[in-house]
């Protein structure tokens, strides 16, 4: 596998893990590891998004045509703050459904259309910029992950 595929798939393993310990609230009476890890994840990706647009801005070498679907799959809703603010609302209500509605119908086709565009569009140097990825990174969120997971 080379670095890109690598990247891809790590990421689109978190967002996996951010889909299951999403779709799971509510099944435990202690909540805070899964939001905990939500946070953490959801944060990160929203980091992301931010390295992209920057990544746009700065007329870094990609198609244009890729670069503009960039720019519009950026503008799009969908963002990992919007779910973070549901995730917020939720915990205020203990209701989840409009978070996992969101995550599963918005967030996660809008990280789908980035992924697909970029995979191609972008070097491995834009790459491993954009997924801000490094072993501590990794490890971090896989402990977290295995926190919100855990038996109560």
């Amino acid at each position: 596998m080379n670095e890109i595929g690598i990247l891809k798939a790590q990421l689109h393993g978190e967002q996996q893990r951010i889909a299951e310990i999403a779709n799971a609230l509510g099944e435990r009476a202690n909540v805070q590891p899964s939001v905990d890890y939500l946070v953490f994840a959801l944060t990160r990706f929203e980091e992301r998004d931010q390295a992209l647009a920057d990544l746009v801005a700065a007329d870094a070498p990609m198609p244009g045509a890729i670069r503009d679907a960039v720019r519009v799959a950026l503008a799009q809703s969908g963002t990992s703050r919007e779910v973070l603010k549901r995730l917020e609302a939720g915990m205020r209500s203990r209701s989840w459904d409009e978070l996992k509605a969101f995550l599963n119908d918005v967030w996660w086709p809008r990280r789908a259309a980035l992924s697909s565009l970029v995979h191609d569009g972008i070097g491995v140097a834009a790459w491993r910029s954009v997924a801000t990825l490094d072993a501590d990174s990794i490890l971090e969120e896989r402990a977290r992950y295995n926190r919100a997971r855990a038996p109560a």
